[in-house]
């Protein structure tokens, strides 16, 4: 009897000791879960989009809660069963369902339910860990090669309307009216066509001048050649007595906004001259593109996109249409097969069908910029009548005022767009004083200390931005970012960009390529 005992207790330490053992061990990282008991270690990590994958997409804790990039308190805790994840919000609530699967410390999601789980578009996941901690950045500026010292920053207006089209004014009123104004470079895009009696008359007009006094058959609005002459050398005076001392204001020649198909983009072309029949450009966008390219010498860009995707309904339908994954691949097959295509409008006329343009742009560069190809923003008013100017315009930093160094600046993004009127950011300035508007003075940067640095002037803030999310915001008129820097390195993207706000509106600069080493 007394051996039967010893030889039960000993076999029960034994199943005690297995079963010991393996609680203990550790999860292989393929565990899905039994039923609804604990939350398998192949989960618990942060998890980033593989196509950023040192960027934040949500967290998952060992005890089920679940952060989201963004939200400070968590949306709430899950449970799991075989494959399916179960999110509960803390009033137990579902507020989300998924299936996933983890192979080689990548997760696909599957099937997802719930607003809370949108980000579900950026699957497969990866893990973020120490296999993608940065070393540092290479930083590629378009403002390289702009010497801050020396060249002078140029006021431009490249969409602008006369009566020759469907604008209010004569282009000898558009043109001193500009002057007066301040700015030195004029592009004077009038549609292709006109309309009279609320018909759209084709004329496949182009500007070749701005003392053309006929185009084909028609009589248009012009100035003379000495007039010209006064202009661009600085020497005219408007009627109101306003001097420039010799500044003058460049007329871009080839210029006009082709009209395409209802509900497309309309582009506006410089420096070409295209001489097909009436209405050959309004073919589409893609069709104008390819005629735009043709022309050797053209340098163009796409006007208000927001006016075709759906970006210019504001609030959370604009968003979504500017996110959407086929207006993004459409644009951005389009920046990397066109050279000549520069960019797009961000800001046009008072920020109405342009509010959500500037998260389309975000979503088309995570794109190109990988592939090397950088699409530059304009801020235009698209004026049709003297009210509408001057609530946005371009600067080209440049070592004189040419043609030649106008469509450098265009092709290298040697600029920044400003605005007094940006919607989604909050900045509504009404009829501010071009003076009080932000100035860059210079925008430096260090490779070696992963830094950027932007001194500028008539600025408060200035919101550092990559791939769309807001990653630094700094006070004052001068502002660095360190791309390595504490809660700053796992947000950078391809690419960063800045806004620089001050109460007389904001500018905006172009994107800086940041490719992690």
């Amino acid at each position: 009897m007394k051996r039967f005992i010893w030889l039960f207790a000993a076999l029960f330490a034994a199943v005690a000791l297995t079963v010991f053992v393996t609680s203990c061990e550790e999860d292989d990282g393929n565990d899905k879960g039994n039923g609804t008991v604990g939350i398998p270690s192949a989960l618990v990590s942060e998890w980033a989009s593989k196509a950023s994958p040192t960027s934040v997409l949500f967290k998952i804790a060992s005890d089920g809660t679940f952060t989201a990039a963004g939200k400070s308190d968590s949306l709430g805790k899950i449970t799991i069963s075989d494959d399916t994840v179960e999110l509960k919000n803390d009033n137990g609530a579902t507020v989300g369902t998924f299936k996933y699967s983890i192979s080689n410390d990548e997760m696909s999601m599957t099937n997802p339910t719930g607003s809370a789980l949108l980000f579900s578009l950026n699957s497969p996941f990866v893990k973020i860990d120490d296999s993608f901690v940065v070393s540092g950045f290479t930083i590629s500026s378009p403002y390289a090669d702009v010497n801050w010292e020396t060249f002078e920053q140029y006021k431009a207006a490249m969409h602008v309307h006369t009566n020759n089209s469907d604008g209010g004014r004569s282009l000898s009123d558009v043109v001193d009216e500009h002057y007066r104004l301040g700015y030195d470079i004029l592009g004077i895009t009038d549609h292709v066509w006109k309309r009279v009696n609320n018909v759209e008359i084709y004329r496949d007009l182009i500007t070749r001048t701005w003392t053309q006094t006929e185009w084909k058959t028609y009589a248009v609005t012009h100035i003379s050649q000495d007039r010209l002459d006064e202009i661009q050398s600085g020497d005219a005076v408007v009627v109101n007595g306003v001097e420039r001392n010799g500044r003058g204001m460049l007329m871009i020649p080839n210029t006009a906004e082709l009209a395409l198909n209802p509900g497309e983009n309309e582009l506006n072309v410089f420096f070409t001259y295209d001489g097909d029949p009436p209405q050959a450009w309004a073919l589409g966008l893609e069709a104008g593109i390819q005629r735009a390219h043709n022309n050797a010498n053209s340098i163009f860009f796409i006007n208000h996109p927001g006016r075709a995707t759906g970006g210019s309904i504001g609030g959370g339908a604009g968003e979504n249409a500017s996110n959407h994954p086929s207006h993004i691949n459409r644009y951005s097959s389009m920046f990397l097969q066109y050279p000549n295509c520069v960019g797009f409008e961000i800001f046009n006329r008072r920020d109405e069908d342009s509010r959500s343009d500037r998260i389309l742009w975000d979503n088309v560069l995570k794109v190109t910029v990988p592939q090397g190809r950088f699409v530059w923003g304009y801020g235009n008013d698209d004026s049709h009548s003297h009210g509408q100017i001057d609530v946005n315009y371009n600067v080209f930093i440049m070592p004189g005022n040419s043609l030649e160094t106008t469509k450098n600046a265009m092709l290298k993004g040697h600029s920044y767009a400003v605005t007094r009127i940006a919607r989604r950011e909050g900045v509504d300035v009404p009829n501010s004083s071009p003076n009080l508007r932000p100035v860059i003075n210079s925008i430096s940067v260090n490779n070696e200390a992963n830094s950027i640095t932007i001194n500028a002037e008539n600025t408060t803030t200035v919101v550092w931005i990559s791939e769309g999310r807001e990653i630094l915001t700094t006070t004052g008129a001068s502002s660095t970012i360190n791309l390595m820097a504490e809660g700053v390195a796992n947000q950078v993207g391809s690419y960063v960009r800045a806004n620089i706000i001050g109460n007389g509106g904001m500018a905006v600069i172009q994107p800086i390529g940041t490719t992690k080493k």
